[in-house]
């Protein structure tokens, strides 16, 4: 029997190691049994099988001796007649093959290369990373950034040296390096300042530096007028919702993502963190996922219910426990709240709804519930703990729009008197 690639180009089947020939019909399975169509399989196999001629070509007639790096190497010369698409593709199609004959013990693992050692620099934000993950419980966005301040600061402080001699770091060099970042304005410098003080904690509680530089950091005044608070109308959020709606299992998904951000003031990084496990169908609760690793249990409104139900049912498929996850093979969890968005997107340009200060952003929903609370005469204490707020200073930002509760609070405005009364 002879196969062919996409080409036409025959691979005879005896040019194929035996002890290759069952791997390549288990791996194109289980490329089935987990949610690729059937077309995409049959797309993906003359690949495998010129993988597999390949390796009979070039000796590889047992897998004595054979291990991942091997069949790597025989992927190098990828048949020229492909093109720049078929060869990504082709690439991406063999590299999983790989991993999965590694995975399946057909092949040995191949030998790493030993990992060179670590600079000092590079040791230190290791263990800064650890501390903010640890100790502090951060996002690794913030975390991200908090390392990126870090770093630009000691390159600016030591140079290529970074990190030098901690402990010779200075006010004046603090206070210095904020004219190198003052282009990116207020916003940006109080940025600065917090991730410098959260360094500085970190090297004093760990003790390499001796002094705590935490008070050297200047502060950067916030804003008098603080940033709007971005939220739609009662009426606003359900056209929005309503536009989301659909038969498809993105629609469902997408659905049921944005209802429940709109009933409990999720964030989007809270919706996707959200697993099958976190659902207490009898108690009628839900585990959220919150911020600096803090997990609160709410309850869970039918609607929200009954979506993902809906969701579940009669769209969610894989073996991934998160409850929202991609529609197509083989079907992650996500990563970042990007699906979110896109979803919030699609759903405000259907309901003609413009997003508030013309951006959408997952917040609008958190935002609208603390906003429809307030109206409904719910105190600033209880919105607080709905949105789980860490400090009651967050949730006065809501204060400022309810004008009629602050109108008891202004005193009056003083009205001269006239002269001759004044003088009786």
């Amino acid at each position: 029997m002879v196969q062919s690639d996409s080409s036409g180009v025959p691979l005879p089947r005896e040019e194929m190691p035996d002890w290759l020939l069952p791997l390549r019909t288990a791996f194109l399975a289980s490329l089935l049994s987990r949610g690729l169509k059937t077309g995409t399989v049959r797309d993906y196999a003359p690949a495998v099988d010129w993988l597999c001629a390949e390796a009979g070509r070039r000796g590889l007639t047992t897998p004595d001796g054979v291990d991942g790096s091997v069949l790597a190497q025989v992927l190098e010369p990828l048949p020229a007649r492909l093109s720049v698409r078929s060869g990504r593709i082709w690439a991406s199609v063999l590299g999983r093959f790989i991993a999965w004959l590694v995975k399946e013990n057909a092949v040995a693992v191949a030998p790493q290369p030993p990992e060179p050692a670590q600079t000092v620099h590079e040791a230190l934000m290791t263990d800064y990373r650890a501390w903010l993950r640890t100790r502090c419980g951060l996002a690794p966005g913030t975390i991200r950034s908090r390392q990126g301040v870090a770093r630009r600061f000691l390159a600016f402080r030591f140079g290529d040296s970074a990190p030098g001699d901690l402990n010779a770091i200075t006010r004046a060099d603090i206070v210095a390096h904020f004219g190198t970042v003052g282009e990116t304005g207020p916003a940006g410098a109080r940025i600065t300042a917090t991730a410098l003080r959260s360094l500085f904690r970190f090297l004093f509680a760990t003790g390499r530096i001796e002094r705590n530089l935490v008070p050297c950091v200047p502060s950067v005044p916030a804003p008098r007028s603080p940033a709007p608070t971005w939220h739609l109308s009662r009426e606003e959020v359900e056209r929005v919702l309503t536009a989301a709606k659909g038969d498809s299992a993105v629609a469902r998904r997408d659905h049921a993502m944005l209802l429940a951000m709109a009933r409990l003031g999720l964030r989007g990084q809270e919706v996707i963190a959200i697993r099958l496990d976190d659902i207490d169908w009898d108690a009628g609760e839900i585990l959220v996922r919150g911020k600096c690793g803090r997990q609160a249990a709410m309850p869970l409104p039918v609607d929200v219910g009954e979506a993902i139900v809906d969701w579940i049912r009669h769209g969610r498929t894989g073996r991934s426990r998160h409850l929202f996850v991609s529609v197509r093979p083989p079907f992650p969890g996500f990563t970042s709240a990007a699906p979110v968005r896109k979803a919030l997107r699609k759903a405000h340009a259907a309901s003609g709804v413009a997003p508030p200060g013309g951006r959408v952003r997952c917040h609008v929903f958190r935002h609208s519930l603390g906003m429809a609370l307030l109206q409904d005469g719910m105190p600033l204490a209880d919105i607080g703990n709905m949105l789980r707020h860490d400090s009651a200073r967050t949730t006065t930002v809501y204060a400022r729009h309810d004008i009629e509760a602050l109108r008891p609070l202004a005193r009056p405005w003083p009205v001269p008197q006239p002269a001759a009364e004044a003088g009786s």
